[in-house]
């Protein structure tokens, strides 16, 4: 299944609505990812909120790797929302220009730099043009901050102007609280009652957002939304990934730093159940087969005739191929 696919059908087969804040933030003219795969009930208008049936589920634009960042870049939006971290579902957006980190590369930072003088990129509008879904660099509150709680506060006037519409009063007399907006005789009516007269609404262009002094998680101790799934093994990782046809690999890389494989001798290999091929690729042989234990065998099995060290094997060696590298002029 394609994630984008994935996205889409964690939203209730009785229909759902998208809501989020790229909408106001957009660096780039280019469409909401979720609307190829959209079902005949449902609606996307924005990338960063799913309502459905089953409650909000919010989309993550940053990769989490242990930090944390799904919780806090969820409960950002869910401060605006006016609903509690405990009540939502966090999951990773799909690729697309729409979740660009724009803060992850900063003008002029060392690897900017870097790059400038490798003739591999020129300038900041380079980076910009491949749009980095990047999670790094302590990037994403800096680029999620603004973002994510316009993401809630777009989602909440939304939610608002629906129930004025179902119960046909002023939506300057609601008001919302944990997950639900309240009408003025104090009836709740929950987000997940509100989705099919969300349709078609557009978010304002700029949703006021609230003050800190209004703040009722943001800046408090959470729960963080990851820990049970990963205390019961539930968490799906990049590993845990099963498609039709997939196949496996795994890299026997050259004992000697940067040095490429010679010859490769796959015979053995070609004798066992699963091998598919071995392909040489950089400073290394990446190793096909039709499952994980397949590949670990058969690149025990190939035999690779390495080629030598680009590195002096001494300290007194590296010393020297250094200070020689700091006289010279060459590159400059």
């Amino acid at each position: 299944m394609q994630r984008r696919k994935f996205i889409i059908a964690s939203a209730s087969a009785v229909g759902g609505i998208a809501i989020g804040g790229y909408y106001l933030t957009r660096p780039y003219d280019i469409s909401n990812p979720l609307l190829q795969t959209l079902g005949p009930q449902q609606t996307a208008i924005t990338p960063y909120i799913i309502l459905d049936a089953s409650g909000v589920t919010i989309i993550a634009p940053r990769a989490e790797m242990g930090q944390g960042i799904h919780s806090t870049l969820a409960l950002l939006v869910a401060e605006e929302l006016d609903i509690g971290i405990g009540q939502i579902k966090v999951i990773h957006g799909p690729p697309s220009k729409v979740y660009a980190n724009n803060v992850a590369y900063p003008k002029e930072s060392p690897l900017l730099r870097a790059l400038r003088r490798s003739g591999k990129i020129v300038g900041w509008e380079k980076i910009k043009e491949i749009h980095p879904q990047l999670t790094g660099g302590q990037s994403s509150i800096r680029d999620g901050f603004l973002k994510m709680r316009k993401a809630g506060a777009a989602a909440r006037a939304i939610l608002i102007n629906a129930a004025a519409k179902k119960y046909s009063i002023s939506p300057e007399s609601l008001s919302t609280s944990d997950g639900a907006v309240v009408l003025p005789n104090g009836t709740k009516i929950q987000y997940t009652a509100l989705i099919h007269e969300a349709h078609g609404i557009d978010p304002p262009e700029n949703p006021p957002l609230k003050s800190r002094n209004q703040w009722t998680q943001l800046g408090k101790s959470q729960a963080r939304v990851d820990m049970v799934g990963k205390c019961l093994g539930k968490s799906v990782f990049g590993i845990d990934v099963r498609l039709p046809g997939m196949i496996y690999a795994t890299v026997k890389l050259n004992p000697n730093i940067g040095a490429k494989a010679k010859r490769i001798d796959d015979t053995k290999a070609k004798k066992l159940p699963g091998f598919l091929k071995a392909v040489p690729y950089l400073d290394g042989v990446i190793v096909f087969a039709s499952n994980t234990w397949y590949a670990f065998k058969a690149s025990e099995a190939i035999e690779v005739e390495w080629e030598n060290d680009l590195y002096p094997k001494t300290t007194s060696g590296h010393r020297k191929a250094l200070l020689e590298a700091i006289r010279t002029k060459k590159g400059e």
